[in-house]
C-alpha cells in the first residue's frame, strides 16, 4: 500500500479486500486490521493528487469491507466515518466522488450502526447532512436529483425512519 506506483496500491488495497471477503470472520481475517489507516492514507492521498476515479476504487473495497461480516473495520469505523464526511463536504470534489463516499458511508452506518453510536458520530453525520443540503440551496440552478450526496442523505434519513440504519 506504500509503493510509489498506484496500480500496484490499487492492485494491493483490491487483493487485501478480496483476501478479507475470502477469510470471512476467523482469526486470520484481524491481521488485517492494520491496514486500514494504510488505506486511508491512500484515500487520502489519492483526493490530494486529484486521482478522483482510484479514489473510487477505493472507496468501494472500503464499502465491501464495510459489507463483509468480518470484524476487520470496527477499529477504524471512527476515521473512516470522518474520512467520508469530509470527502462528502468537499465541493470541489466530483459528484461521482461524492456520491461514492456517500455510499460507502450508507454500508458503514447500515453495517456498523451501533459502532458510528457508540462513537458519537451521529451529530457529526447530521451537521455534515445538513451542511450539504444547505449548500444545495445556496446554489438554485442545480438539480436536486443529480446531485449523489444529497440523495444519499435523503436516502439515509428514510431508511433510519424506516428502521434500516438504526441510528
Amino acid at each position: 500500500l506504500q509503493d510509489p506506483s498506484e496500480r500496484v496500491r490499487i492492485a494491493a488495497l483490491k487483493a487485501a479486500g478480496g483476501l478479507v471477503d475470502f477469510l470471512g470472520t476467523g482469526e486470520e481475517v484481524l491481521a488485517f486490521r492494520g491496514l486500514l489507516p494504510s488505506m486511508l492514507a491512500a484515500l487520502t492521498t489519492c483526493l490530494e493528487q486529484g486521482n478522483e476515479c482510484v479514489a473510487v476504487q477505493v472507496l468501494e473495497v472500503l464499502g465491501e469491507l464495510a459489507d463483509s461480516p468480518s470484524p476487520v473495520l470496527n477499529q477504524a469505523v471512527p476515521d473512516l466515518v470522518r474520512t467520508l464526511l469530509r470527502i462528502l463536504a468537499e465541493q470541489r470534489l466530483d459528484d461521482g466522488t461524492r456520491g461514492a463516499a456517500g455510499t460507502c458511508l450508507d454500508r458503514v452506518i447500515v453495517t456498523k450502526s451501533r459502532l458510528v453510536s457508540k462513537a458519537k458520530l451521529v451529530p457529526l453525520i447530521l451537521r455534515t447532512a445538513l451542511a450539504i443540503s444547505i449548500e444545495g440551496d445556496e446554489d438554485e440552478d442545480e438539480d436536486d436529483e443529480a446531485c449523489a450526496d444529497r440523495l444519499f442523505f435523503q436516502h439515509s434519513a428514510g431508511s433510519s425512519r424506516g428502521g434500516e440504519a438504526g441510528l
